[in-house]
């Protein structure tokens, strides 16, 4: 029998990161290993969820755990108990809740992937200090791209970095799906269409892109903005949107759990971000052509600059922001769409075969320093 491998993930959602876990999974099981995923989500009908169900579907052995609140015991006392009986041979979390719980129940030999932190609220920053205690405990840490292995207070030698992949034929296949019933009016519009992709919170910048808006209002320049995702300031900028008479501009869709389609329809998705780690909405809208406009941080500078994906600004620079849109917006022609050379680089340098290969080697790697 081959090595056991324990995949732990806290998550209420299945995107980007869950899909690329679920891939690993199944390259592992395809290798001969015994796998076996965690989840654990504070979704309150857990048989639901939809990590979950895609894990089911493909026949992986996994355990769905609810979490009360940040209190509540019982998840990690489960983790626990599973660890002991199963006794894997290695574990691998992916975030900073399972960071730390591995950190303390034990699991064999522990790999990590590090995602990158936000820093919107102190408890926020609170996870990002008990999450480097963490990582210090780890035989190998997995980040997305150089950007995160610097701000990694831990040995370089225990970092490899390995960019997001992205399943090409499935994702574009997904964008010929019909659009939410809550992005057809914004798709319909006769002008300009916008998106922003992302979690409603403070590193992703959404609170300076509606004043941003505003400005361009004043100015008879009126695209449409769908804003898809959830997060904890999603009320704050509705209630911002509003006071800027944005009300009939902007639309809040919430969480989408399949945006291929909003990105295939969107004229150019925006990413005002304070912090990205690697930027994974600009690799999934630039493989269906779609250009970005885009802050000149984190790993999402050199993903946008090295593969040709759109423009970079400095964040929170309202007037160089003003100044883009309005130029990009008043093409005759429209927002030019990425050339097919570009989309057709990107898919290739950042398949998930690439990505499944580049986790090969870094597991052989963390293991031969071990």
């Amino acid at each position: 029998m081959g090595p056991k491998l324990l995949l732990l993930r806290t998550t209420d959602y299945f995107a980007a990161v869950e899909r690329m876990i679920l891939a690993w999974a199944l390259n592992r099981r395809a290798a001969g290993w015994r796998v076996r995923l965690i989840v654990l989500s504070r979704r309150a009908n857990m048989a639901a969820h939809p990590f979950c169900l895609a894990a089911q579907a493909a026949r992986l052995s996994v355990i769905c755990l609810f979490e009360r609140g940040l209190l509540d015991l019982r998840p990690v006392l489960t983790i626990r108990r599973e660890i002991e009986l199963w006794q894997p041979n290695f574990s691998h979390s992916h975030d900073y809740k399972s960071d730390l719980i591995l950190a303390l129940v034990g699991g064999g030999k522990h790999f990590a992937s590090a995602h990158g932190y936000t820093d919107h609220n102190k408890r926020a920053r609170l996870w990002r200090v008990l999450d480097r205690h963490a990582l210090r405990r780890m035989q190998g840490i997995v980040v997305p791209s150089p950007a995160v292995a610097e701000e990694l207070a831990v040995s370089p030698r225990r970092v490899l970095v390995v960019p997001n992949g992205l399943d090409m034929s499935a994702w574009q296949e997904a964008a010929g799906a019909p659009l939410p019933a809550v992005a057809r009016a914004w798709a319909q519009q006769s002008g300009p269409t916008l998106l922003f992709l992302g979690r409603c919170s403070r590193e992703k910048g959404g609170d300076f892109l509606l004043p941003v808006l505003a400005r361009l209002r004043d100015e008879k320049v009126r695209p449409a903005l769908l804003l898809a995702g959830a997060g904890p300031a999603c009320a704050d900028w509705r209630a911002l949107a509003r006071r800027l008479g944005l009300a009939g501009q902007v639309t809040f869709a919430g969480w989408i759990d399949q945006p291929a389609p909003l990105l295939a329809a969107a004229d150019l998705l925006v990413m005002p971000s304070r912090r990205e780690a690697f930027g994974m909405a600009a690799l999934e809208a630039a493989v269906l052509g779609t250009p970005l406009l885009a802050s000149r941080v984190g790993g999402l500078a050199s993903l946008v600059s090295e593969n040709r994906l759109g423009w970079l600004l400095l964040p929170d620079d309202v007037d160089a922001w003003s100044d883009a849109l309005r130029t990009l917006l008043a093409a005759p022609a429209g927002v030019p769409r990425l050339e097919d050379a570009v989309v057709s680089a990107v898919a290739e340098q950042f398949s998930m075969e690439k990505w499944l290969s580049g986790m090969d080697a870094a597991y052989g790697a963390f293991l031969e320093a071990a």
